[in-house]
């Protein structure tokens, strides 16, 4: 897995590049649907075409925009105050897959979200590859933090 991160003066920034041996077809519906949503972040929902549903328990969630549903490109949708985008280019056989993250500066806990989603992007690879999810290992939460606000100097 590629990883890059950048910021300007109100936003950082992560991208996750990855090759994934099934055709983007394939992989799609891993991130466009409830079923294959689950499989990876189990607190989020989709709801047709324009909203994912973040449920946070005792019946409480938070609606958050689908900006973009192109069926098998790209998903682009609301991450409270910034942005997360999935982008598939390949072939029957092959894809490329690419997340691209925005989010406020002063975000709370924001290393911990581009954390977070780069152990979803490895369990969606995971997933497709037929392999179990993975939790993150003892240590290795507090390692990755610290690498990302290392990269975001």
């Amino acid at each position: 897995m590629q990883v890059s991160y950048h910021k300007d003066h109100e936003s950082a920034y992560q991208k996750l590049i990855t090759d994934i041996a099934l055709s983007p077809d394939n992989i799609f519906p891993l991130l466009a649907t409830t079923t294959g949503v689950q499989q990876w972040f189990p607190e989020l929902s989709v709801r047709g075409e324009k909203v994912l549903t973040f449920d946070y328990g005792k019946e409480t969630e938070e609606d958050l925009e689908i900006y973009k549903y192109e069926n098998p490109k790209a998903l682009h949708f609301e991450w409270f105050g910034g942005e997360v985008e999935f982008l598939l280019e390949g072939d029957e056989f092959q894809s490329k897959v690419m997340l691209n993250q925005r989010l406020p500066l002063d975000t709370e806990n924001l290393a911990q979200d581009f954390a977070g989603w780069q152990k979803c992007f490895e369990n969606i690879k995971h997933i497709s590859e037929g392999e179990k999810v993975e939790d993150f290992k003892e240590g290795e939460l507090s390692q990755k933090i610290a690498d990302i606000e290392a990269g975001l100097q």
